[in-house]
């Protein structure tokens, strides 16, 4: 009898946390603040949300607004992603900019919303800030991988309904257990949750911004770096995939321009000088070991690579002229040298790519680079530039191309420090660009 009691006991518990959550309902409209974390990194992004079933609308606002993103969906005119963000093109600082995406008819309100919580599970009961709230769990598979998502709810408010708390993803990379080489992890923090419409004049955007369809190699990663931002995915309208299946997947951020090779200072080595130096160096050779290298750093899925590289090969002949390793800003770079072409509407800087001929140029006009500790940590976004009251570090001549050969990569690594190298694949041949510093 006693078994029998306790299997019944065991088996209702069991219901009980497995009790369909679809009776948590979000409101049709609503706000709230978010900041959310990303484990491995430490990458961390803040921002607001404004959602509205009867508009069909959404809005997220990034860092007070340096970003925003609108999705409209109700008006076939006007349905598609809105994403405002802020260029410096030389003097003209911070003009906003507007890119805009078409939506496919398939995408509704829902995407964007709250989780329902259909196919989640009660997990338990934790304490946050004195308050009793509830975890709501769902494992599934997406694209080919584990997930594991946690939401947590403050269910005991009786006049505004649930309240989301905080929430908590991970993503399994690898597609099974013999694959798995590792897991993306993160946290994220709600704050004031507003349970009504927002006002109707949040979806009209920033003033006197003209929106325009952002040039075909940047549609897929304008939509990639608003899956990046606020954690949402918006396929491609087909139209727009169709142009992009090639130039988006190989986009990632760099671009070779070969106009502005001719700002280059000399190779200081003829083709002879090369192939002596090159004779003499030693068979391995490793600047991290020397201190010339700071700590590993994560791009993230932003088209920044360009900035990574400037700033990694200007830290590093720094560390050569100045026995110092300093940690500089690439967030800076990003948001300070931007070039835009007003006759096709091209854009270059940001998550969206440049080239390292131009990041230099800004370096050496500019008298050098901010430090990351002045100017602020990466925040994988296109921010405003806010240069006032830093003073730059590590002034530069100019720089270098380096001859497109190994011996002569090899000569300007051992004499000059770490160099920003690019490897560009045809079917058959390798190129290397290469770049180094003048102090």
């Amino acid at each position: 009898m006693d078994k029998l009691l306790c299997l019944f006991i065991c088996t209702l518990i069991s219901l009980l946390l497995k009790i369909d959550a679809t009776a948590v309902h979000w409101p049709s409209g609503y706000s709230y603040e978010w900041e959310s974390v990303e484990e491995s990194t430490g990458l961390s992004m803040v921002g607001k949300l404004y959602i509205s079933e009867g508009e069909g609308a959404v809005r997220w606002d990034l860092y007070g607004g340096e970003n925003t993103y609108i999705v409209k969906l109700k008006d076939p005119k006007t349905r598609g992603l809105y994403y405002y963000f802020p260029e410096t093109v030389g003097a003209d600082a911070n003009k906003m900019n507007c890119f805009f995406s078409p939506i496919p008819p398939h995408i509704t309100i829902s995407r964007f919303e709250l989780p329902n919580l259909e196919g989640y599970s009660k997990s338990g009961m934790i304490s946050v800030n004195g308050a009793q709230v509830q975890e709501w769990t769902l494992k599934r598979n997406q694209f080919g991988m584990k997930m594991e998502k946690s939401l947590w709810i403050n269910m005991a408010t009786k006049t505004r309904g649930p309240i989301p708390v905080m929430g908590h993803s991970t993503l399994y990379v690898g597609k099974s257990d013999a694959s798995l080489i590792g897991a993306i992890r993160q946290n994220v923090m709600y704050y004031n949750y507003i349970p009504q419409e927002p006002n109707k004049n949040i979806w009209d955007g920033p003033n006197n911004v003209e929106c325009h369809i952002a040039p075909q190699e940047l549609q897929k990663l304008v939509n990639d770096h608003f899956k990046a931002t606020v954690g949402r995915v918006i396929p491609l309208a087909e139209s727009i995939s169709e142009q992009v299946s090639v130039t988006g997947k190989k986009y990632k951020g760099l671009k070779i321009s070969s106009s502005s090779q001719d700002s280059a200072l000399p190779f200081p080595y003829t083709d002879d000088e090369v192939r002596e130096m090159a004779a003499a160096l030693p068979k391995s050779f490793d600047w991290r070991l020397r201190g010339a290298v700071t700590e590993v750093k994560n791009q993230m899925r932003c088209g920044s690579c360009w900035a990574f590289g400037t700033v990694g090969s200007m830290e590093g002949a720094y560390f050569l002229k100045t026995g110092i390793l300093t940690d500089m800003s690439e967030q800076a770079l990003m948001d300070c040298d931007w070039t835009h072409d007003p006759k096709d509407n091209s854009t270059s800087g940001g998550c969206y790519g440049s080239n390292p001929e131009n990041a230099f140029k800004w370096i050496e006009n500019h008298g050098g680079l901010p430090l990351t500790v002045d100017y602020g940590n990466y925040r994988e976004i296109n921010g405003r530039c806010k240069l006032n009251n830093i003073k730059p570090v590590a002034p530069i001549k100019g720089y270098v191309r380096v001859h497109n050969n190994m011996d002569a990569v090899k000569v300007a690594l051992y004499h000059h420090g770490p160099l920003h190298c690019i490897n560009i694949h045809s079917t058959r041949i390798q190129y290397i660009h290469s770049w180094s510093v003048a102090f």
